[in-house]
């Protein structure tokens, strides 16, 4: 897939394919000419169809276990020697893996690495970017043909700033596939280069979906946020949608609602209590090492299937994350009270006045 653009009836750029196999011939001491180079390409890419072989399931193995794939430091000169460790931090997981293939007694690699020209290394960051890219692509290419076969599909959408604080959508297209399953599949993030208005993410969203050759006829359904960019009536992102279909029906996400709901409720003062003392509850028995051993031996002995054995603090900003906290301090209330109670009559003398 990498060199798919290339074929053998183009003479591909010198800073893309710049091997000396391929632009030097050392027994006739001469460059190639034109008139050679569709059968020098081809022996050019079977010469590194073993390479890529060994390259592309690198690639893989990285999206596979959800890990970056490029790092801080991935300008040749951070790159460690060919098959050593590196000496810097931030260098990605792709080159390090390459190394570890080569300690590996990979030859292949090893050989490619130690005698390609530098500008045909394939592992610099632009190559990595090229690789990431024709990856996605593909993916996304299997994506849209499962969205085609069954025509009609509804979009998902939620704006939001990255760390750079560039604006980015992120693209959900939700279809039934030909196995009758409700799919939704990120399709991409994409930059609000036209601004943040509901006519300008109306034209981001059209020009995404025509690059996908997605007809907006076929849409069923828009879900988002209840921004007021998104949900005005006049102006709106989602009434806009509608101008160019009107079968493209609006839902505000329903996790989005009850996340809105969960959060007004909080400012109770009966729930703003509990959660409190949750909270003070964790920092106890977490900040201490003696009293998280008095809570362990009550949990062991009056719910000795648990497998929790700590707090969890309630997370502060989004519902979702405390209900892993709550959860957990439910199901061990019994074991705390018990705890709590010993503690305060202080039987064994384990507890300081303090406590």
């Amino acid at each position: 897939m990498f060199t798919d653009k290339y074929n053998t009836n183009q003479e591909p750029p010198i800073s893309t394919i710049a091997d000396k196999s391929f632009l030097y011939e050392p027994n006739n001491n001469k460059f190639i000419t034109s008139s050679h180079r569709n059968s020098v390409f081809e022996r050019f890419i079977d010469s590194k169809s073993c390479f890529f072989n060994t390259l592309l399931p690198l690639n893989k193995n990285d999206c596979r276990l959800n890990i970056a794939f490029r790092g801080h430091r991935d300008n040749s000169q951070h790159h460690p020697t060919v098959g050593k460790y590196s000496l810097v931090n931030g260098v990605g997981n792709f080159v390090e893996l390459l190394n570890y293939r080569i300690r590996g007694e990979d030859k292949v690699l090893e050989h490619h690495l130690n005698s390609c020209a530098k500008n045909a290394s394939y592992i610099s960051n632009s190559s990595q970017n090229e690789l990431i890219n024709y990856c996605g692509k593909y993916i996304q290419n299997i994506l849209i043909s499962d969205i085609k076969e069954n025509q009609f599909f509804s979009i998902i959408a939620v704006e939001a700033s990255d760390c750079s604080n560039q604006e980015q959508m992120s693209l959900i297209i939700r279809f039934i596939d030909s196995s009758f399953d409700v799919r939704e599949e990120v399709m991409g993030f994409l930059h609000c280069k036209y601004g943040l208005s509901g006519e300008a993410l109306c034209k981001t969203i059209l020009l995404c979906l025509k690059d996908y050759s997605l007809d907006i006829s076929n849409c069923r359904g828009q879900g988002y946020d209840g921004a007021g960019s998104v949900v005005g009536h006049i102006k709106g992102l989602a009434k806009r949608i509608k101008d160019y279909n009107d079968k493209a029906v609006y839902t505000h996400c329903f996790s989005h609602r009850l996340n809105l709901s969960v959060a007004n409720s909080c400012k109770l003062q009966e729930v703003r209590n509990m959660m409190e003392q949750v909270k003070q509850l964790s920092y106890f028995f977490n900040f201490s090492e003696s009293r998280q051993n008095l809570l362990e031996a009550a949990i062991t002995k009056y719910y000795p299937s648990a497998t929790k054995k700590k707090l969890i603090d309630a997370c502060p900003t989004r519902w979702v994350e405390r209900i892993t906290g709550l959860d957990d301090f439910k199901s061990l209330f019994v074991p705390i009270v018990f705890c709590l109670e010993g503690m305060s009559m202080n039987l064994e003398k384990m507890c300081n006045k303090e406590t």
